[in-house]
């Protein structure tokens, strides 16, 4: 979907909810991809 949405010329939201449960691991996967995809990034704490 993210692959479609940028050949369209679409500019994708990614909304990360950290509620605290998160690995490490995970946290750095999940920027990973944001950065990899230069997508607009929102975390929003629980």
């Amino acid at each position: 979907m993210i692959y479609l949405a940028k050949e369209l010329g679409l500019r994708p939201l990614a909304v990360h909810f950290d509620n605290t449960w998160n690995s490490t691991v995970a946290t750095e996967n999940i920027h990973d991809v944001l950065k990899n995809w230069m997508l607009i990034y929102g975390r929003m704490y629980g």
